[in-house]
């Protein structure tokens, strides 16, 4: 008789799994055992360091961590695993339900992908068209065409961005300004012609 209510009780579990809605994208990532326990510390250390920074708080959370004794972080770390089992749940019941999203695979190490993909494009294909078509010269393009041109252009766009950012970088900075393009352009040889 027991294992029959056994049975039953997990039969009514797994029902109510089923009739819970599923959760929504993008998914809420499992926290650690650390984060855990600094998000319940953080009001109570916050006003002990009132009109302190971040920084400061954050230190001392991170003291109050390095001195809990390992009984009292097995807590969290529960609390923690408890989280990570239902992100995998979760995520299996959207894969179930077709609903997670497919794992994009390029052909290169950097994701650029190495083929004439439609969807491997970031740039919209109409769009490159109808600018190409500006020209006065152009009066007809094949579709392999401007699939090439907006490959050649995405291309182009991530090379230039990469150096502006390297630009930005030896001045110390994470902010791009326009005068790094401007830069780019009066320093790098392959893209002078851009030069004003």
């Amino acid at each position: 008789p027991d294992s029959k209510k056994r049975s039953a009780e997990e039969a009514a579990g797994k029902k109510d799994d089923d009739d819970e809605p599923l959760p929504t994208l993008p998914l809420k990532r499992a926290r650690t055992a650390y984060f855990i326990f600094a998000d319940e510390k953080r009001e109570e250390v916050k006003q002990k360091h009132q009109g302190e920074g971040v920084a400061t708080i954050a230190k001392a959370i991170g003291h109050l961590w390095s001195t809990l004794q390992p009984s009292e972080k097995e807590v969290y770390e529960n609390q923690a695993a408890k989280e990570r089992e239902r992100v995998a749940r979760d995520t299996k019941r959207l894969k179930d339900a077709g609903l997670w999203p497919e794992e994009s695979t390029g052909d290169n190490a950097d994701g650029t992908g190495g083929g004439a993909d439609d969807d491997a494009l970031i740039f919209p294909i109409g769009r490159i068209r109808k600018i190409c078509k500006l020209d006065p010269e152009v009066k007809g393009m094949s579709k392999e065409s401007t699939l090439l041109i907006t490959k050649a252009t995405e291309l182009f766009c991530t090379r230039l961005g990469k150096e502006c950012v390297t630009m930005a970088q030896m001045q110390n900075r994470r902010k791009l300004l326009p005068e790094d393009v401007v830069e780019v352009c009066s320093m790098r040889e392959r893209f002078m012609f851009l030069k004003p």
